[in-house]
């Protein structure tokens, strides 16, 4: 039996339970892209969207009723910035 290993996850549980944060044994899922790549791969993701929704409105705008939006609500989705949702 270790005891580094024992005694990690009986000294510092207790701690992370105190700070809200997971033991060190369980598994952890931020709630919101606090992650600086995970904040610039939604950013990217955004961007891309409104790439893809810009070139149906210049290519083939009946294809906007197929995903339904109309042309007023692609076009106010395009005019926002990438950091805006």
């Amino acid at each position: 039996m270790s005891t580094s290993k024992s005694l990690g996850h009986g000294l510092l549980t207790p701690v992370y339970r105190a700070l809200g944060w997971p033991a060190s044994d369980q598994h952890f899922e931020p709630d919101g892209p606090s992650i600086t790549g995970s904040l610039i791969e939604c950013w990217r993701k955004r961007r891309r969207y409104r790439w893809h929704l810009r070139r149906i409105i210049d290519h083939s705008p009946e294809l906007l009723t197929d995903i339904g939006l109309t042309e007023r609500t692609a076009e106010a989705e395009i005019a926002k910035p990438f950091w805006r949702p």
